[in-house]
This record gives C-alpha cells, structure tokens and sequence, in this order.
C-alpha cells in the first residue's frame, strides 16, 4: 500500500492538505498517548481507513502503531470497523475499556458529537509540529472485505 495513495483516499476526512504536516500530528497525538498509558486510562480512538483499498493491512497497521503508544496486550478491546462514511472514508475504531451503553453510537454519523471519543481525524494542522520525517503505515498482507459491513470483535486481555 502507497502512504501517498492512501492519505489523498483519506484527505477528504482530515483537516489536512499536506501528508508531512498530518505525520507531524498524529505522532504528537502518538506521544499524548504514550504519556497517559497506565491502568486508569481508558480511552476510545477511531482512525481513518480508505474504503477504496484493502481494509486489512490498514487496520493491521493502526493496530501496529498503536501497541507501539500503548500496552494492548493487558486491556480488554472492542474493535469497531464501519463503512459507509463520507467521501469513501470509513473509520476503525479502538475501545480500550469496557463497552458502555452509549458505545454504540460508535457505528453511526453521531460518533464525532461523543465527547469521550479520540478521533485522529479531528486532529487541526495546529496540532502539527515541524515535521520532515517519512510517515507510513505498516503493511501486512490480507484479504480484503466486501461489502458494506460492520464489524465487532472484541479481544480478552492476552489473547492478542
């Protein structure tokens, strides 16, 4: 998968034009991450997939980068994957708690109105320090899904 394929798939989604600049932002939200990792913390992230792509390597590779801000292996997870966004831009989401009542509107159009959610789509290039490193996602073979679907997976401590 190209990085500069996929972030113009995803461009439409974001509040960025420039690639390094988004890179620039989302290891700064990286960072945030990895400084309140501990037993209290219990957050609810959501990344941006290109629905005009293979669905798996994308979700693989935020799950990689991911485990690398934050331990996973020791947390209950529920997996949200949601199709049918705006502009071919479908959303993975990570809650890294346990499910509460309100968690569903996780799979609707009124996901970016909750409060408790961490979107990296939300991110605003003043969130973007000087950035000229090369951003990637990890790629890793799959197939791809098809179809429209929703998909809820939700993963016991250690079991990962």
């Amino acid at each position: 998968m190209v990085f500069a394929e996929w972030f113009d798939a995803v461009k439409p989604a974001l509040k960025f034009d420039d690639a390094a600049a988004w890179c620039g932002a989302i290891e700064k939200w990286g960072k945030g991450i990895k400084t309140h990792d501990s037993d209290s913390f219990e957050p609810t992230f959501r990344f941006p997939l290109a629905l005009n792509m293979p669905i798996d390597p994308q979700i693989a590779g935020w799950i990689r980068w991911l485990e690398r801000k934050m331990n996973l292996k020791e947390r209950f997870l529920s997996l949200l994957f949601t199709t049918g966004g705006k502009n071919d831009v479908g959303y993975f989401t990570v809650i890294a708690r346990p499910l509460v009542s309100e968690d569903f509107l996780l799979i609707t159009a009124q996901a970016g109105n909750l409060s408790y959610l961490d979107d990296l789509t939300a991110i605003s290039p003043q969130d973007a320090p000087e950035w000229n490193a090369t951003c990637f996602m990890g790629v890793v073979c799959g197939r791809g899904l098809i179809g429209r679907v929703v998909v809820i997976m939700e993963c016991a401590p250690g079991s990962a």
